[in-house]
């Protein structure tokens, strides 16, 4: 059934294909065509192949996605001692002025004597994602990923069939999701919010079948999946930023997930088992630009949630909502409750102690406004004759409210 030298894996009753690099589909027979998901810059071409691409840059442009200008040497590159240099990936050669052996200056992202390595990514599109080899968890399994983010949501790392771990952004906040098959699944949320274009060290331990989470250095916690079960089996695929489309949607539909989207920022590095990952050796990048490029500057108030009021920005790149007259809470959801309440009496004047023969229709404010005050709105006068002890009378405009509402304290 798995062509293309694929690897047949049995999955409860149906199966899956582990692919060789430049294939997909449920039996492996697709070749991936590779341009569609390129990242050839300055108006370079792309010519798909086997897993992999590569783009015909323009003329003057240099690097392997054509992401380098036309380079001034202005005296920096020495030619007779970088005349046979082994800089990659568009490295400039250099000789400094304190050897004779030439170096290699690496375009962002690289890293490595000869350039050789891809250390730092940015991840811009909502559906990219890096694929590596299975997580290798046996006796255990230690990951750190440095990153920068302003989205609320998405999705930092995935493995796992029914058996996971999944480590995602949800609403600013890091999410874990740990299962090694003992019900319920294990779950837990960092104290802080991570969104803030800051750089964040996260670091996950495995042992067994206990968690651990540091954030920034701070205090540990660990959640513990109890139940027979004493580790974690998974041989599935390691992805970090996303999801190809079959994966994500199993783990969102299964809540191994809360959120579909592919993470958007920078990961600077990623540490696994103690080896710092080259993404250049991934099994597959979707989507994937060297380097840490700026963030763009989100408008806090894109997504707001006021309902009844108007979204202001703040400097911190949160936003507050102003409620309308009579709304509160956070989020302006809280309705309110002032109203008139009906009511008769007999009316006594205060100065002259004289009073009516019948109940008189009142009406009396109450109930909540938020920040302002339950209050009439409107007013009518009426006329009321009052009978005094001395056996007088006269007819007295008597204030009574009509109408209730929010204003103003």
């Amino acid at each position: 059934m798995c062509e293309n030298g694929a690897t047949c894996k049995p999955k409860g009753d149906d199966y899956s294909c582990e692919c060789l690099p430049g294939y997909t589909g449920k039996n492996c027979s697709e070749n991936i065509d590779e341009c569609r998901s390129h990242i050839c810059q300055n108006g370079a071409k792309c010519m798909d192949g086997l897993n992999g691409y590569t783009c015909i840059c323009p003329p003057g442009y240099l690097g392997n996605f054509c992401e380098i200008a036309p380079i001034q040497q202005s005296g920096v590159q020495q030619p007779s001692a970088c005349l046979h240099h082994e800089c990659k990936n568009n490295g400039l050669c250099y000789l400094p002025s304190t050897t004779s052996d030439y170096m290699c200056r690496c375009a962002a992202g690289f890293a490595g004597k000869k350039c050789e390595k891809l250390h730092t990514v940015s991840l811009h599109e909502e559906d990219s994602y890096i694929k590596l080899p299975p997580l290798q968890v046996d006796p255990k399994a230690n990951i750190t990923i440095v990153f920068s983010a302003k989205q609320d949501n998405g999705i930092l790392l995935y493995t796992g069939f029914e058996q996971h771990v999944a480590a995602e952004l949800f609403r600013g906040r890091i999410r874990i999701s740990f299962d090694v098959g003992n019900y319920p699944v294990s779950s837990m949320f960092s104290f802080k919010t991570v969104n803030d274009g800051n750089f964040h060290h996260l670091q996950m331990m495995i042992e067994k079948k206990n968690f651990t989470m540091i954030v920034d250095g701070g205090i540990s916690r660990t959640i513990v999946n109890e139940g027979s079960r004493e580790s974690l089996d998974v041989t599935d695929s390691l992805y970090l930023g996303g999801l190809p489309p079959d994966v994500n949607d199993r783990a969102l539909k299964n809540w191994h997930i809360r959120d579909k989207a592919s993470f958007v920022g920078c990961l600077q590095k990623v540490l696994i088992n103690g080896h710092q990952l080259d993404f250049s050796s991934s099994l597959y990048n979707h989507k994937l630009i060297p380097g840490c490029q700026e963030l763009k500057k989100q408008d806090p108030c894109a997504n707001h949630k006021c309902k009844h009021g108007k979204c202001t920005s703040r400097k911190d790149s949160t936003y507050k909502c102003r409620c309308r007259e009579g709304y509160s809470g956070t989020y302006c959801d809280v309705a309110p409750t002032c109203r008139d309440i009906a009511y008769k009496e007999t009316h006594k004047d205060p100065k002259t102690g004289c009073k009516s023969r019948t109940k008189v229709k009142f009406r009396r404010c109450e109930g909540s406004c938020g920040r302002h005050c339950c209050k009439p709105k409107k007013i009518k006068t009426r006329r009321v004759r009052l009978f005094c002890a001395d056996g007088t009378n006269f007819v007295y405009n008597l204030p009574v409210i009509r109408k209730c509402g929010c204003k103003r304290c």
